[in-house]
């Protein structure tokens, strides 16, 4: 998949970013990476779902 300009990968590569941020500031990743990660679960599926790749991943 081409993830140029593509406006669902780049909000998934910034919640991996905000992820990466907490744990560089050593904060603790509770609830807000569970949040996070949740974000790029749905979004994952979104696109899956879009790009008729869902059979392709495991949730």
């Amino acid at each position: 998949m081409n993830v140029n300009d593509n406006s669902d990968a780049n909000e998934i590569i910034g919640y991996f970013k905000e992820i990466n941020d907490l744990i560089t500031e050593g904060r603790g990743l509770g609830e807000r990476s569970k949040g996070v990660v949740r974000l790029i679960k749905e979004k994952v599926v979104k696109v899956a779902v879009e790009q008729d790749l869902l059979k392709m991943i495991e949730l």
